[in-house]
């Protein structure tokens, strides 16, 4: 059936306050900046913390149950694994806690260590793992209670780089073979772009907006927003071209624009790009594109179709391409490429640079 949820705490002087709809075999990414209210609102779901407001699951109110008896599986930022247990006590841990007998227990520990963390010793202790093999775990434990809703907070935290790609891909494996319903809080959007079917981005405990990454990619409500979703948005000053084309100057770089006729030197405005008109070559590009920076990758997020490409240029940029090109061109982080977008491409609001509060400066990437 799925999750119906209006959670409503308070946390010292600020109250947090998100609704949350999701259908069965929906992931909903909650995002927001540091403090926003996205823990707590995991926290309220899983009974750690008291919501005032209803948390319906399959039909039944269980904002008054206690946490094993909510039917929810928990993967915190910290891991939170029992330090003096083995990882396969770990994982035992939550069907215990349910009832199950101690054999029972331990041959489903046994079997969701050997699908998420093969490699990692089941005699071993919590302190002995690296960042990647405690998420691991830590995941493992959070589904052997065969949850109806899994909470998944930050699950990227901690993680070194190498190992971020494959922790990735193994979320979107479970999330793929996951019939109930799944929150993930993110700090980063190249998680909710790849793993979120909806997201909820949250400022000041507060739900701000609600969409598919595509609709908030498209008409992001705060600067926040659009940052966080990937649309390259930038901040700056107007300065005019001899040929009619304009620069719009940044403190940490500058594009090249085709202005309208409401564009002024010398005023402030905000111009976007969508991260699907960015180009990227390994060689200095020829052709009409009057923008070409030259960087290095700073990270890669790919799905089974589409690339999410972080650039360190300046200013920082992002490009969307197909999975296909990133084998092609071998990106990788680090990697020396330049990258390539046309004036007409760059959307320029100039009446937006006083609305969004913003200083020049480049604020999307």
């Amino acid at each position: 059936m799925g999750l119906e949820a209006d959670v409503a705490i308070s946390r010292g002087s600020m109250d947090v306050r998100a609704a949350i709809t999701a259908d069965d075999g929906t992931t909903v990414a909650l995002l927001g900046p540091n403090g926003a209210g996205k823990t707590t609102v995991v926290e309220a779901l899983a009974g750690i913390a008291s919501s005032t407001g209803p948390i319906e699951l399959d039909g039944v109110r269980i904002e008054a149950f206690p946490p094993e008896r909510r039917g929810i599986g928990v993967c915190f930022q910290d891991d939170l694994l029992f330090p003096h247990l083995t990882v396969l006590d770990n994982i035992a841990f939550g069907p215990r806690a349910v009832g199950t007998d101690k054999r029972a227990a331990h041959t489903t520990a046994a079997g969701w260590l050997r699908r998420l963390a093969p490699g990692v010793d089941p005699a071993a202790k919590p302190r002995s793992l690296s960042g990647g093999e405690r998420r691991r775990v830590s995941l493992a434990r959070a589904l052997a209670t065969a949850p109806r809703l899994l909470l998944l907070d930050e699950p990227l935290a901690g993680v070194d780089v190498s190992s971020r790609g494959q922790i990735r891909a193994m979320l979107r494996e479970v999330r793929a073979g996951f019939d109930g319903v799944v929150i993930l809080v993110a700090h980063d959007p190249i998680d909710a772009l790849t793993m979120a079917d909806r997201v909820v981005i949250m400022e000041r405990g507060q739900r701000v907006q609600e969409g598919t990454p595509d609709e908030i990619r498209r008409a992001p409500r705060s600067q926040y927003a659009a940052d966080l979703v990937g649309v390259n948005i930038f901040a700056g000053t107007v300065e005019r071209l001899d040929d009619g084309a304009a620069v719009l100057r940044m403190t940490t770089g500058a594009i090249t624009i085709a202005p309208g006729r409401d564009v002024i030197p010398g005023t402030p405005a905000v111009a976007t790009l969508r991260p699907s008109d960015v180009s990227i070559h390994l060689e200095r590009p020829e052709g009409s594109a009057r923008n070409v920076l030259r960087g290095t990758v700073e990270e890669v997020a790919a799905d089974d179709e589409r690339a999410r490409i972080r650039l360190r240029t300046q200013p920082p940029l992002t490009a969307e391409i197909t999975a296909g090109s990133v084998t092609r061109l071998g990106l990788s982080p680090g990697t020396e490429v330049w990258a390539s977008f046309k004036a007409v491409e760059v959307s320029v609001h100039p009446e937006s640079a006083a609305a969004l509060g913003t200083a020049p400066g480049t604020l999307g990437g």
